[in-house]
């Protein structure tokens, strides 16, 4: 998904699919939470990185904010948005945060996730209800010096919402790139292929 914003910059959000991007990712993070917020390391990277999915913003080809998602049965936990200070300027007007959402709730329903769990400061809460987020009555808490809202909500089942008859090779594609033939497409269609391709 891509775009172009503020100044005729070019956004762009992806799954994140290789390590270089997951360093992207968690380097954003680092800025937002614990630089800007005086997260603590143990509180910010709290051993569930590795059993999720990142999603990736970026501008120009600039890392510009991340989001993890997690994943609970019936039930998808997006979190963990973070936009650095730079791409919250005026001239973006949001965009990046509404980008990386916009993508994360779409990637959510093509996984064929629906109900969606989260947490949000007070303050960011119309951010969610934008994507059909509402606080649960009995969801508020403390996290160190931030009062937190948990929020959930269920999104409609998007028609094109992938499933065991989605296509043997449709599902060996990368993650969020669904509808672009990879490297065991070219394989099947007896390409060579060179490189690691994935």
């Amino acid at each position: 998904m891509g775009g172009r914003s503020g100044q005729g910059r070019a956004v762009a959000v992806t799954a994140v699919t290789g390590f270089d991007g997951l360093q992207q990712a968690l380097a954003v993070r680092a800025a937002v939470f614990m630089g800007e917020h005086a997260t603590p390391y143990e509180r910010e990277f709290d051993g569930n990185d590795l059993s999720g999915t990142h999603v990736l913003a970026t501008v120009d080809g600039e890392p510009a904010g991340a989001m993890r998602i997690r994943y609970f049965g019936d039930f998808a936990m997006p979190e963990r948005l973070a936009v650095l200070p730079k791409f919250r300027a005026p001239a973006f007007a949001g965009n990046v945060a509404l980008k990386l959402a916009r993508y994360t709730f779409r990637f959510l329903g093509r996984k064929g996730f629906t109900a969606f769990y989260g947490r949000s400061l007070r303050d960011v809460l119309p951010f969610w209800e934008l994507f059909g987020a509402a606080p649960l009555a009995d969801g508020v808490f403390r996290i160190g010096d931030y009062e937190c809202v948990a929020i959930a909500g269920v999104r409609q089942r998007p028609s094109d919402a992938l499933t065991v008859h989605s296509g043997h090779l449709l599902l060996m594609r990368p993650e969020g790139q669904w509808d672009r033939p990879g490297v065991h497409d070219r394989a099947a269609a007896g390409v060579p292929v060179t490189g690691s391709g994935l």
